[in-house]
């Protein structure tokens, strides 16, 4: 699962955004391409790096060769975004973030939505920051978004009402209900255009989430702020909030954690919850186990534990939820303590079985003969299993050294 991440501290314009996600690795013929399908003659979108106050960020601009109209309804945006052949998720959410745009006026001016003009929205430079900025989002393809605390600066803006105060009044109705703040420095931060794509693009707001961060994007903004005047984006995976921080171990173990799923059915076959544990196997869990319970109303059910790993925690859940009965699943992080092992084969008079192995302050504490090789060995010699888990494991005592097997496993 990709996650996004959209660090607004600096506040947000469509610009700044566009080129971020350029930035992160959206391809920018990919999206000149989709640029071109709107079908604006002379209008061609530029993307270069530069430095702001020492840091490298790259700078999306638009150049307009021909005259277009500067003021807009929403249904002639609507119409030239309709008109382009354009991916469903382009279409769909472009159009969304016009909306957006348009209510916010609409509420803020008094008036119904179809009597709307886009002054600086309607722009074709605006046009462009949006659809171009969906088209690189569709191109990174996150399941899910997450945006800091929006800035948005102090003062005034001078706009086609005239002068008015910080954040405008579009703005702030567009980010009614989500975290924002205004701070020390004297410009307009956060623009309508980058409100917008933001409230309608983000899934939540908040600090950065636990995450691999695998990729980072830097857009530059156009005002000298006398600091760096850049938004970023993280592209990564998400994590659990203590992965990456295990538990202290004992000297000479191991320690790490893993996440323990559960549920409890009580609608479903035995032959049906076998058949869950075999998938749930095959999809490389760490084990899972089922139990017989007495569930409400007198009626016999199971209990079904899975551990895994954290990073597959989602997956895993979504499984469970897939192919049981179940309308949810419970799930926590636990902390492990493991011997450290390895895995050493032995020859024996029904073939090489491998051995895992256990170890603690130098010494084996533990063996087991792997059963796969086993069955299959009996198998071949049509001998019981256990006769072969026994010779595997006496092998073993037999030619390791005697300082370094302190107990070997009962092979009964």
């Amino acid at each position: 699962m990709t996650l996004l991440y959209v660090d607004c501290s600096c506040g947000a314009a469509g610009d700044m955004i566009l080129a971020a996600l350029i930035d992160a690795g959206a391809p920018l013929e990919e999206v000149r391409q989709t640029i071109d399908r709107l079908n604006l003659p002379g209008v061609e979108l530029q993307a270069y790096p530069i430095r702001s106050f020492g840091l490298k960020a790259m700078r999306a601009m638009v150049s307009v060769s021909k005259e277009h109209h500067a003021h807009r309804h929403l249904h002639d945006i609507l119409s030239i975004i309709d008109e382009a052949r354009l991916d469903s998720f382009i279409r769909e959410t472009s159009i969304a973030v016009f909306r957006r745009l348009a209510e916010a006026e609409s509420r803020v001016h008094g008036i119904p939505i179809e009597d709307v003009h886009f002054h600086e929205i309607g722009a074709v430079d605006t046009i462009v920051d949006i659809v171009g900025s969906v088209a690189a989002i569709a191109r990174i393809a996150p399941k899910r978004i997450v945006c800091s605390a929006l800035n948005t600066g102090s003062g005034s803006v001078r706009c086609a009402h005239g002068r008015l105060p910080v954040p405008a009044p579009a703005t702030a109705e567009l980010i009614r209900g989500v975290p924002a703040y205004g701070s020390d420095i004297p410009f307009e931060l956060l623009t309508p255009t980058g409100a917008a794509l933001l409230t309608t693009l983000a899934d939540d707001f908040g600090p950065l989430p636990p995450m691999r961060i695998e990729r980072i994007g830097s857009g530059a903004g156009t005002h000298d702020i006398g600091r760096p005047n850049l938004l970023r984006v993280f592209v990564g995976t998400p994590c659990s909030n203590h992965e990456g921080t295990n538990p202290p171990a004992p000297v000479g173990l191991d320690a790490d954690r893993v996440a323990v799923i559960e549920t409890q059915i009580d609608d479903m076959t035995p032959e049906c919850i076998a058949a869950v544990m075999e998938h749930l196997l095959a999809a490389g869990v760490i084990d899972a186990i089922v139990l017989p319970i007495h569930m409400k109303k007198g009626r016999p059910g199971f209990w079904l534990q899975v551990l895994t790993q954290p990073t597959d925690l989602e997956r895993i859940a979504g499984m469970l939820l897939e192919h049981t009965t179940t309308f949810g699943v419970r799930w926590r992080m636990e902390n492990r303590i493991k011997l450290p092992r390895e895995m050493r084969s032995v020859e024996t008079c029904f073939g090489p079985i491998r051995m895992k192995i256990g170890w603690m302050d130098g010494k084996t504490v533990q063996t087991a003969p792997e059963y796969e090789d086993c069955r299959l060995a009996a198998q071949r010699h049509h001998v019981p299993i256990r006769r072969v888990m026994a010779e595997a494991c006496a092998t073993f005592h037999l030619t390791s050294a005697p300082h370094d097997v302190e107990r070997k496993a009962d092979p009964a």
